[in-house]
């Protein structure tokens, strides 16, 4: 016999959890490994090429990578669905 447990979780309740987040993100991510993930992409563009530099990191959270990329040469476009997240990715990068 199959169990199975189904919850409806409405996307305006999942945004409001996700908006909460950004206080604490950075916190959570701090043993994340930017490097790694940098490096990983410059292999990659490496590979298949990116001319203009330009990249567009999606689900930005906090901006720790975006930053990251920007002070590595490139033009970044850091996008988040969550408002918090974004204001908090502006006051580091200035």
């Amino acid at each position: 016999m199959l169990r199975a447990t189904f919850m409806r979780v409405s996307l305006i309740s999942m945004y409001k959890a996700y908006e909460q987040l950004a206080f604490l993100y950075d916190h959570y991510m701090v043993d994340a490994p930017y490097d790694q993930w940098e490096s990983y992409l410059n292999q990659i563009i490496s590979k298949y090429g990116n001319d203009g530099k330009k990249l567009l990191d999606l689900g930005c959270g906090t901006g720790t990578l975006t930053i990251q990329l920007i002070k590595g040469g490139y033009d970044v476009v850091g996008v988040d669905l969550s408002e918090e997240m974004l204001s908090i990715a502006s006051n580091k990068a200035e």
